[in-house]
């Protein structure tokens, strides 16, 4: 499938989704499908590295605070850390600490 802004091809797992819209990282994380949306009211957004999805501001959490599982899990792909970004779909928080849903599997079993 091809980004929606850029037009790159992409493999389906490598995309982001806003609804039925696909995005590569690249245009999501600068932002850059803003430049292309005509909005009456601009939405203030951020993504879910998790699940993939782009979400309304309310809807996001924030870092996996832990990153035990989830900073293995993106080693592959050169990233020093794990989940930046999560949705409330996608943690857990236990006494303000964040966690996402690969690490804690991992430290409540």
């Amino acid at each position: 499938m091809n980004c929606n802004t850029c037009q790159i091809f992409l493999q389906y797992s490598s995309l982001f989704w806003d609804g039925k819209i696909p995005y590569c990282f690249e245009c999501v994380k600068t932002k850059k499908i803003d430049e292309e949306t005509v909005y009456c009211e601009p939405v203030e957004w951020n993504y879910c590295d998790y699940c993939q999805q782009i979400i309304i501001n309310t809807e996001y959490i924030g870092p996996c605070d832990v990153q035990i599982k989830c900073i293995d899990m993106k080693r592959h792909l050169k990233a020093y850390q794990g989940f930046e970004h999560l949705c409330k779909d996608c943690s857990v928080s236990i006494e303000n600490i964040h966690f996402c849903l690969l690490c804690k599997d991992v430290l409540l079993n």
